[in-house]
């Protein structure tokens, strides 16, 4: 996610992004999601960005999994020669796939040349036994503006003519 760099560009930046991922959750109505990364805000800070998230994740029953972390590293960004540490890199999923056993785990790792540390996310995600059942009825949006006028136009010519509407 864009960094909060205080001015209204960044912000623009930050509700645009957060604006495509609507656009993937409203494409795949019915299906559940989990985001994670660098969101570049902390989950308990007073700015317009983390405002933004929380009203996009209550809005999507969308649930900040870090919230229920329980490790002993509380942080997962750093910078040691300035001395910051913060929480701005989440895992978020739809409220549906939480469980007791749902757990998050910060894993600092010496070797990484990152000044973020991975975190790992277990969650126990039950399917049907048939994939075909798991599909949610699919809410699509045409997009009138790329079909083919000509081939719509020829089978709706032979749908009439056939008598199946």
């Amino acid at each position: 996610m864009p960094y909060d760099a205080k001015n209204i560009e960044c912000d623009i930046d930050f509700e645009s992004t957060l604006g495509h991922l609507q656009g993937v959750i409203a494409s795949n109505a019915g299906y559940k999601f989990i985001f994670g990364g660098d969101f570049n805000v902390s989950k308990d800070a007073n700015t317009l960005h983390t405002v933004l998230l929380r009203s996009f994740c209550s809005s999507n029953d969308i649930m900040w999994l870090d919230s229920v972390a329980d490790t002993n590293v509380n942080y997962s960004y750093h910078v040691k020669k300035s001395n910051h540490f913060s929480v701005i890199d989440h895992i978020l999923c739809s409220s549906q796939l939480f469980t007791d056993e749902t757990s998050i785990e910060i894993l600092p790792d010496g070797d990484n040349p990152s000044d973020h540390y991975a975190i790992l996310c277990r969650l126990n995600i039950f399917t049907p036994d048939t994939i075909s059942s798991s599909k949610p009825k699919q809410n699509s949006k045409l997009q009138w503006d790329k079909a083919n006028l000509c081939t719509y136009r020829s089978n709706v010519d032979h749908e009439h003519n056939c008598n199946r509407f």
